[in-house]
């Protein structure tokens, strides 16, 4: 079953937030009001399937993640998972992400090569299980 979030990211309002081992980012269904860039730390990204968590991606220092939520002002598809000790975050509001794209070409540039890499990832498992369910 899913973990409580982690008291400290209940009490602050910061731009960094910090988290320890097990602490859960966000769940699945959440209604997503950032994004986040890891500046420490691993996160696994998982859904809740038939009584186990099926992890989607594992990612680390410089990955962003949590984006889908505030660009398409949906609920959270995935949860998000602190597996490493500890992890700093930049949480990033939709607001401060659209004025970042404005202002910041660089920033912009970043997120979509992230993007990129993990729809590169994606497509590369998704061919895989294709071959393996068509043999």
């Amino acid at each position: 079953m899913e973990e409580k979030k982690s008291e400290e990211t209940k009490k602050t309002d910061n731009v960094y937030v910090n988290f320890k081992e097990g602490d859960i980012i966000f769940n699945e269904g959440d209604k997503g009001q950032h994004l986040y860039l890891i500046l420490n730390g691993e996160i696994d990204i998982y859904k809740y399937m038939e009584g186990r968590n099926i992890v989607i991606a594992t990612i680390k220092k410089g990955d962003v993640f949590g984006e889908m939520a505030i660009l398409d002002d949906e609920i959270r598809t995935a949860s998000a998972k602190v597996i490493s000790e500890s992890a700093q975050l930049m949480q990033v509001t939709k607001e401060h992400f659209i004025d970042q794209i404005k202002k910041n070409p660089t920033f912009i540039f970043n997120i979509l090569k992230n993007l990129s890499k993990r729809l590169e990832t994606i497509n590369s498992e998704l061919i895989l299980l294709k071959y393996v369910i068509s043999a």
